[in-house]
């Protein structure tokens, strides 16, 4: 089940890696999300403090495509 949420525009993420058994985990590459963003939480278990969100790639680059979504880690505390 996944559900609507926002993150703000400075909100500090995690890119995601491929891991065993090709399940998607959060990285140690950080970064900063340069605009507000509407996201889609995705039921996925073993991040931890950190929840995985299906964000739309403009809203981590200039150049990003807005029909694109990628998968990133938050803070569960910073989804609004």
């Amino acid at each position: 089940m996944s559900f609507k949420h926002k993150l703000q525009a400075g909100t500090k993420y995690h890119t995601s890696i491929v891991g065993h058994r090709n399940f998607v985990y959060p990285s140690t590459v950080q970064d900063t999300l340069i605009e507000d963003a509407d996201v889609t939480t995705l039921s996925w278990v073993g991040g931890g403090q950190m929840e995985a969100v299906k964000v739309s790639e403009h809203a981590l680059k200039h150049d990003g495509d807005a029909t694109k979504k990628v998968i990133i880690w938050v803070e569960k505390k910073e989804i609004l």
